[in-house]
């Protein structure tokens, strides 16, 4: 009988938790333009007890937000994401749900500043040589 107690006692109290791999590449818009920094990471975390939210909800672009601000970078390239999704005690019909989305890259920062704020995957132009002052020749010159 102690055995039956212990063993529903270890299955209540035992949770489940997997990682679900979700890839995003982001390829580089120019090599010639930017400097590699470091590879970082973002975390955001999003808890549930019966299925109300307890905290903030994050997603994933605040992981990527927090992981261009570890190393002060412009952007990511070669950006993998993982969620991982932790269940209590059961998968079906749990009290509490932890869902963790990582977000690993390569942080870039840009050598033109102009770039920094760059929403889309186009390279913007160049911008044109300011035009330079014109001297006029004034009448009575010495």
């Amino acid at each position: 009988m102690k055995k039956i107690l212990v063993s529903s006692a270890v299955l209540l109290l035992s949770g489940c938790s997997y990682l679900t791999p979700l890839t995003v590449s982001t390829n580089h818009l120019d090599p010639d333009h930017e400097i590699s920094l470091a590879i970082v990471t973002g975390t955001a975390t999003n808890s549930y007890v019966l299925g109300l939210s307890v905290n903030t909800d994050e997603d994933m672009q605040t992981a990527l937000e927090r992981a261009k601000a570890e190393a002060g970078a412009d952007n990511l390239i070669n950006v993998v994401v993982d969620r991982r999704i932790t269940y209590f005690p059961f998968t079906i019909l749990p009290i509490y749900t932890r869902i963790e989305t990582i977000v690993r890259g390569t942080a870039i920062r840009y050598k033109d500043p102009s770039w920094r704020r760059v929403k889309d995957l186009t390279i913007p132009a160049v911008p044109p040589e300011p035009a330079k002052p014109v001297l006029k020749a004034t009448e009575g010159a010495l």
